[in-house]
């Protein structure tokens, strides 16, 4: 008898962690389901903002030219931002004292940042032409800096695009995905010949076997063309473009990725 009851103490034993296991397997999938959703949510949360952001700046440099005629130029905003400078700040924190946490050197970097360098948001940050400079106000290493402005710089580009398109996003995916020409320097190219420009945005995305033929490769929706996508419209955006590239030399340097 005791033999049985030993028997059976061990095969409940075996289920019962059996079913930990199960249960554990299934907790971190639930985990890892939710992690994918958080990057998707993410990346359509930074699309929002950037969006947001953009035709918040244009609509105050409208407000600034009450002359339509007045020429267009890229107006870089002077708002501060702790969370923008914050973000490009953690890609890159040299090593400090351990006695102080990286939190509050960072919001210290950004005091000075603001204060001492003028410097208020990652669009003022994106144009510091050297980083030497503001190594040395700051006394961080030169190449942590320039790594805060690199990432500055990836953030402006996609705020810069939707601003030079009157604050249309669809219309700088669009020129992203099927002209290759998602930065102003790209854009500019075709200044002189806006009307080829015009034929790439009127093709079909080549690779979309999707049933919907509705919405292209880019998840852009192509039932009519939208209203932006004319000779007058193309050779304004690329005109600014230009302008863009002539007052700030870093625009000059990024190009739209090959995939």
């Amino acid at each position: 008898r005791r033999q049985a009851e030993e028997k059976q103490r061990l095969q409940n034993g075996k289920e019962s962690e059996a079913l930990d296991l199960d249960q554990g397997s299934q907790a971190i999938s639930a985990v890892e389901h939710a992690m994918e959703h958080l990057q998707e949510y993410q990346a359509e949360d930074r699309k929002a903002k950037t969006a947001q952001a953009a035709l918040a700046r244009l609509r105050r440099q409208q407000q600034a030219n009450n002359d339509e005629n007045d020429a267009w130029t890229l107006t870089t905003p002077s708002e501060p931002d702790r969370d923008e400078l914050r973000e490009c700040i953690k890609t890159s924190i040299p090593v400090t004292d351990k006695r102080t946490t990286s939190s509050t050197i960072i919001t210290k970097w950004i005091t000075q940042l603001m204060k001492e360098c003028h410097v208020h948001n990652w669009r003022e940050l994106a144009n510091v032409p050297d980083a030497a400079v503001l190594a040395n106000k700051l006394g961080v290493p030169g190449e942590n800096v320039q790594a805060w402005i690199d990432h500055a710089q990836d953030e402006s580009l996609g705020e810069i695009m939707v601003e030079v398109c009157d604050g249309d996003v669809d219309a700088a995916e669009r020129l992203t995905v099927q002209a290759r020409s998602g930065t102003p320097k790209d854009l500019a190219a075709w200044r002189s010949i806006p009307d080829l420009l015009l034929e790439e945005l009127r093709k079909p995305i080549q690779g979309n076997n999707s049933e919907d033929s509705s919405t292209n490769a880019g998840g852009i929706k192509q039932d009519e063309p939208p209203v932006w996508m004319d000779i007058d419209t193309i050779s304004k955006w690329c005109n600014r473009a230009h302008s863009a590239i002539q007052q700030h030399e870093w625009l000059n340097w990024y190009a739209t990725p090959v995939e």
